[in-house]
């Protein structure tokens, strides 16, 4: 009999496989799947804010360097697409929000499986 932490273990390496590299650096893998498992749950706003929230943790962890705009500016100048030096990090915050995306496409798709099942 098959488990289904078995089945969403298998799901999860397939996922893992098809991300492109940039995704693989850090634990921007991990980003992408929590964001996929809360926005299967709750919704892609949910795991974007969610995903704001972990960066804005790793910031305040940080010592919060860059002052109170540190998060944006760098140098003074946009650090949107870059690793900052104070903890905030873009591309992490990107890829919970791309999972969570994935992850609302999914829900929406089960959905309509479901209900085309029923009706």
């Amino acid at each position: 009999m098959i488990k289904f932490i078995d089945v969403f273990t298998k799901i999860q390496n397939w996922i893992m496989s098809i991300l492109p590299n940039w995704m693989k650096i850090s634990n921007r893998d991990l980003h992408f799947i929590y964001g996929l498992k809360l926005a299967i749950i709750f919704s892609c706003l949910f795991s974007a804010g969610c995903g704001l929230g972990m960066e804005y943790k790793d910031w305040e962890y940080q010592g919060s360097k860059g002052g109170r705009f540190g998060w944006l500016l760098h140098d003074g100048k946009f650090g949107w697409f870059r690793k900052n030096c104070n903890g905030f990090d873009w591309l992490d915050f990107w890829a919970t929000t791309l999972g969570g995306i994935v992850g609302s496409l999914l829900r929406w798709l089960l959905v309509f499986l479901i209900s085309w099942l029923i009706f």
